[in-house]
């Protein structure tokens, strides 16, 4: 993929040769199924928010994070006091307190929109908004949530109520709306400016402020039926405004803006320079007191009406984007990677609070004590045979998030998430078919009776049964529209469904009807258990647990003294069970429930999903990709990321194994705290970069045997780097991330990309013309060496995971369901040469205008040399999928991927495996997967992937050395 002249001319980057070097690979390990697109500020700045249809660049200050620790961001909270409150973010998420935000249940919202606002007038009635003019109301605390008619494609951004029928949104285009009707009907008011509205503030039924781009700010004093521009909003993008009565309000905004007003808006006037990028969230208690929240995970607060602001540490370098507080000392701030933070003496100490997430794992499921699977966000399944030893991943086909699984044999099985996703499987999961749900609700639980029956249940009441092994789901009347959480069956006609609100469903008739249960309690259930048709156990959260004798005609509770809120149980007999949950609990029982003693975990996580296997043998999962093993009855339980066994015996016919370090173990330990390298670039023999999760950026100046970490200035996953010559490179990466470097890499500086979208690729064909894919369909180019990225139009939604020109009109695009498009137009137009297949391709080479060759999920490994009019299938010789691919010419050619390393001498005619010993030892053990490969030469290349996994070769794959690359 990489502009390098082969032998003599590598140290030179060459652009008309371009044609025959533009191979390689970017791994997009989870693809977002819901991006969002939008251009760039016309300021130019970091202004935090959506202005004008637009992703302002502040969100390149959002990092995100890979799939085992967390990817949704937080943009609003809400309380109604201490206890109760809601928080909402992106992909639709909406979550629950009624602890003061100890512990949060998701909320069903019914889409997938980014919600950016969210406004309660008491704990029943609310409203969340959002993306596409999204508006959702609840009038049951959040248990439900309705969409209500906009009339409007723009965004939303913040939503106030002065009361239960009288309201207000603002959002982008100058749009303002107001309802007299609790939201039954949305009427638009003229505010004479299509600027964006980010916020907007109310004293009473009249006197109201909105502000927004470019610094405007409007008022209103007859409730919004005439706005009038007020000055002066100093020229920066203003984010929030508040005010403590009609008179005396302030503004934040981007370059660390704050501005306050003593006479109801008539003049604003700019408060002490503040040091963070930019501003957002702005609360106040009193005239005096208040705080704001930004960039950087930025906290500060004023008690002298703003005159001074004193910077408060929240302990984490993500930004902030909302701060609420329900009196002086009791408040929270919310922000990227889904950061809730609480504090209860005014902000002198901010805590992090357990929070929800859909990256992480979530299901476990065992069919025998070696053969198990795991489940979680984004797709993710994992596979053991060997009890847990190794773990590895499966091709799920699909970017959802998965929340239970259940086997019936070694073979037959199904897994259900979000957005109604049901997949089956009968070869133990080497391939997984997408069965039709009927259903949009998020599945949170399946159970099979037989390969035939089986049931699944989730948001809004959803019960669906199968009778013919899941080619056909029936919905069941629940009789409740409630979140159901969990089910268990103890033959095909007698079963029990649980859920939000202490609900509690029965049926003796295999589901035909079902009847409520006394729970006792308005609780959240999350897990119930039976033993036999009598005895069984439910969880939920403040530590609950009921237990029945009787069927669950009666639930007696056995609650423990813990703060932790129980997710998931397991019973091995009617004596002998085990609950986990949050703050990494895990409490046992060897007398049925009547005590329970609590176990120790060394972690904090939340914990998901318990399964044993044998009395002795059980395993737990959770968040951040947490993997927890016992071997002893739940006694003692150690991290399966910790279970390392270097056992070094080559393979390879008897091929010398080199290791860079004291041995293979110190190795493989060092390794196993790295993060994911998801890309490399060589620029010559010695001077190449990779990057990966968590902002990684290395460098190496001596061909790879040291990498030297880089400030890349964020904590986002990074995909694609390209670079043009040695000083001046690109990166791109989630949440719509572009870095620039001038220097080498010394500094790296954000550009504006204008897309929320994840993007995969960069490819640039010269020092000024470029391109980008992304998810979303997303491809962008430029033209000014990327000062500015302009959209092109490719018709599709799915991830474009990877883009290659030959030259300045003629190039290639990769991506999901099988994708290939075209353009020779320099991507004008695109062309869809291949689609509607069950592959996610995702790496492409091409060489000239003819020849190229795309590589995918189950060993696919196409060719065409008529320019793409043909597509033709190569023999891999495995089913994993195949990651990077690259040719030095038409012939010497490599791949990559979690099957290992593969090489040919004829185009790909035949492709040969050149496992060592090290990476056999890898896949093993570690599970690990090759996510991108490079060659400079016939000799000389460089693998690498997951758990920071850098290989290199000096002979063309015979032999390969693991490089120790430190902890950047």
């Amino acid at each position: 993929m990489k502009f390098i002249a082969r032998a003599a001319k590598v140290s030179l980057l060459i652009f008309p040769i371009v044609s025959l070097l533009s191979c390689g690979y970017l791994k997009s390990n989870y693809v977002d199924p819901s991006p969002l697109t939008s251009q760039s500020s016309q300021e130019g700045e970091y202004s935090l928010y959506i202005a004008e249809k637009k992703i302002d660049n502040h969100h390149k200050d959002m990092p995100h994070t890979e799939a085992t620790a967390t990817g949704e961001h937080l943009l609003d909270i809400f309380f109604i006091d201490a206890k109760p409150g809601w928080k909402v973010g992106s992909s639709g998420t909406i979550s629950k307190t009624i602890d003061g935000g100890t512990t949060w249940e998701i909320q069903e919202s019914g889409t997938k929109e980014w919600l950016d606002s969210i406004f309660f007038v008491d704990k029943e009635r609310g409203w969340a908004i959002g993306a596409n003019g999204t508006i959702l109301s609840t009038s049951n605390g959040g248990s439900t949530w309705d969409r209500q008619d906009s009339n409007t494609s723009e965004w939303l951004n913040k939503v106030f109520f002065i009361a239960k029928d009288i309201g207000w949104i603002a959002g982008t285009g100058g749009k303002i709306y107001k309802t007299r009707d609790g939201g039954s009907t949305w009427e638009p008011q003229k505010t004479g400016t299509d600027l964006s509205i980010n916020s907007i503030f109310f004293a009473d039924n009249d006197i109201g402020w909105a502000a927004g781009s470019g610094g405007i700010i409007l008022k209103t004093r007859d409730g919004g039926a005439t706005w009038a521009k007020v000055k002066d909003g100093m020229g920066k993008t203003l984010n929030g405004i508040f005010f403590t009565n009609p008179n005396i309000g302030w503004g934040v905004g981007s370059k660390g803006t704050v501005i306050k007003t003593t006479d109801g808006g008539s003049r604003w006037d700019a408060q002490q320079n503040i040091k963070p990028e930019w501003l957002r969230g702005l609360f106040f208690i009193n005239a005096n007191t208040g705080w704001s929240v930004g960039s950087e995970g930025s906290i500060l607060k004023t008690m002298d009406g703003g005159a001074t602001w004193v910077a408060q540490s929240s302990g984490i370098t993500g930004g902030l984007n909302s701060v609420f507080f329900v009196d002086s000392n009791i408040g929270w701030a919310v922000g990227v990677n889904d950061a809730i933070l609480k504090t209860s003496d005014g902000g002198s100490t901010w805590i992090p609070q357990t929070n929800e997430t859909t990256e992480s794992l979530t299901g476990v499921f065992f069919t025998d004590p070696n053969t198990g699977w795991i489940v979680g966000g984004s797709g993710v399944i994992l596979k053991t045979t060997n009890s847990g030893v190794s773990w590895n991943p499966q091709p799920s086909g699909t970017p959802q998030s998965l929340k239970g699984v259940f086997f019936v044999n070694r073979d037959i099985g199904w897994i259900v998430g979000t957005a109604g996703t049901i997949l089956k499987t009968i070869d133990g999961g080497l391939n997984w078919s997408l069965q039709k749900s009927g259903n949009t609700f998020r599945l949170n639980g399946i159970f099979f009776i037989n390969p035939q029956i089986g049931w699944t249940i989730g948001g809004s009441g959803t019960i669906l049964k199968t009778a013919d092994g899941g080619l056909n789901w029936i919905q069941q009347e629940s009789g409740v529209n409630l979140r159901l959480n969990s089910l268990f069956f103890v033959n095909k006609e007698i079963g029990w469904v649980i859920g939000s609100n202490g609900a509690i469903l029965k049926t003796e008739d295999g589901g035909l009807t079902w009847k409520t249960q006394n729970s006792r309690t308005d609780e959240a259930l999350t897990g119930i258990y039976f033993t036999n048709k009598d005895i069984g156990w439910i969880v939920g959260t403040d530590a609950l647990i009921l237990k029945t004798k009787d069927g669950g005609n009666t639930w007696l509770p056995q609650r423990l003294t813990s703060d932790s809120w129980f997710k998931a149980l397991f019973f091995a007999d009617e004596m002998k069970g085990w609950v986990v949950g949050t703050k990494g609990s895990i409490f046992s029982t060897v007398d049925g429930g009547k005590s329970w003693e609590a176990k120790r975990t060394a972690t904090g996580e939340t914990l998901y999903s318990v399964f044993f296997a044998d009395p002795d043998r059980g395993w737990v999962v959770g968040t951040r990709g947490i993997i927890l093993k016992t071997v002893n009855g739940g006694s003692d339980w150690k991290s399966q990321k910790d279970i390392m066994e270097a056992r070094i015996n080559d393979r390879s016919a008897g091929k010398t194994l080199k290791i860079s370090g004291p041995d293979l173990a110190s190795t493989l330990a060092e390794l196993r705290y790295n993060e994911n390298i998801n890309n490399l670039f060589f620029i010559k023999p010695d001077t190449g970069w990779i990057v990966g999760t968590r902002g990684t950026i290395l460098k190496t100046t001596d061909g790879g045997a040291r990498w030297e970490p880089q400030v890349s200035g964020t904590t986002t996953s990074l995909y694609g780097l390209f670079f043009i010559d040695e000083s001046t490179g690109w990166i791109v990466g989630v949440n719509g991330t572009i870095l620039n470097t001038t220097d080498g890499g010394i500094t790296w500086k954000d550009h504006a990309s204008g897309t929320r979208d994840k993007l995969f690729h960069i490819f640039f064909i010269n020092p000024t013309t470029g391109w980008i894919s992304g998810g979303g369909g997303t491809i962008l180019r430029t033209s000014d060496g990327g000062e500015n990225w302009t959209p092109q139009t490719t018709g599709l939604t799915v991830s474009i995971t990877n883009i290659r020109f030959v030259d300045k009109d003629t190039g290639w695009a990769v991506g999901v369901n099988g994708t290939i498009l075209k353009t020779i137009d320099s991507g004008a137009t695109w062309t869809r040469q291949r689609g509607n297949k069950g592959e996610w391709l995702q790496g492409l080479c091409a060489l000239d205008k003819n020849r190229a060759w795309v590589t995918g999920t189950d060993g696919t490994i196409l060719s065409t040399t008529d320019g793409g009019a043909t597509w033709i299938p190569q023999k891999s010789g495995t089913r994993e999928e195949i990651n990077g691919i690259h040719f030095l010419d038409a012939d010497a050619g490599w791949a990559d991927g979690s099957g290992g390393i593969l090489k040919t001498n004829d185009g790909g005619k035949t492709w040969t495996p050149q496992k060592s010993a090290i990476d056999e030892e890898l896949q093993r053990v570690q599970g690990d997967n090759h996510f991108s490969l490079f060659f400079l030469d016939s000799k000389r290349g460089w693998v690498v992937g997951r758990s920071g996994i850098i290989l290199n070769t000096e002979n063309g794959g015979i032999d390969w050395t693991v490089h120790r690359i430190g902890r950047p």
